[in-house]
Formats: C-alpha cells, sequence, structure tokens
C-alpha cells in the first residue's frame, strides 16, 4: 500500500530509527534549520552523529528534545497551510448550518501535534522521509 510519498510501506519499514532520525534531520538541514535555532550542545551531537555513523551519543531525551522543537518542525514540514478535517461555523440558519470553512493551521504545528499523539514519534517521522 502507498503512502503519500509513493513509498511502500515495506520499504519504510526497511529505515532503522536512526536512519529515519539521520534522515528527517538532513532534511531539516537541508530546509534551513540552524544551530543557532536549537540547543547548541545537542544540535551538534545529532550532526556529529549523522556525519560518523555513530548514534551511541545520542540518548532518547536528546532526540525528543530536538524532533519536538519548534525550530525542527518548521524546517522539516514548513509553513505551508493545512486542513486539520475540521470546519468552522460562522452562522446557523434555520438549524441549518452556513458559511462553513475549513480550519487550516501552519503544516508544522499540525504535525507536531499529531506527532506529540504517537506512541513512538519516530513512527510519525519515518511516513515523512524518504528510502533513497
Amino acid at each position: 500500500m502507498p503512502n503519500i510519498l509513493g513509498l511502500k510501506l515495506q520499504e519504510m519499514e526497511k529505515l532503522t530509527d536512526n536512519e529515519v532520525l539521520q534522515k528527517a534531520i538532513e532534511i531539516a538541514i537541508e530546509n534551513g534549520l540552524q544551530t543557532k535555532d536549537v540547543n547548541y550542545y545537542t544540535f551538534n551531537r545529532f550532526i556529529g552523529a549523522v556525519e560518523n555513523g555513530d548514534y551511541s551519543m545520542i540518548d532518547s531525551f536528546d532526540c525528543y528534545n530536538l524532533i519536538f522543537s519548534h525550530y525542527f518542525a518548521k524546517a522539516f514540514w514548513g509553513d505551508k497551510q493545512k486542513d486539520t478535517g475540521y470546519e468552522e461555523i460562522s452562522g446557523i440558519s434555520g438549524g441549518e448550518r452556513v458559511d462553513t470553512s475549513a480550519i487550516c493551521i501552519e503544516a508544522w504545528k499540525y504535525h507536531l501535534q499529531q506527532m506529540v499523539l504517537c506512541e513512538n514519534p519516530i513512527d510519525y517521522l519515518r511516513r515523512f522521509v524518504d528510502n533513497t
């Protein structure tokens, strides 16, 4: 079954959590994430891990500290508007809803909220990295 990026689920599941993190960080950096945006020490440890392929110095606190930061989310998912699936009702006439409009928020906010609800946030990120 393909996902929204056209990758087969089996291909995405082949990525380890470290590979998902590496690709997600690379995407965020390519999209403008900078050292000044996040905790300098944590960010440099991630950069070192990505460059050396050694994630042994990264603990789960560092991981969550980075991926749940607003700066990471903005760089990773961007500022485009995302339809939340909810509608705003501006009026009711005769028991009928009138003038409804979709409620949209910035994509990074939407996805950050969704990731918080996941048991394993790396699995949520996994859906957005490609397997190249």
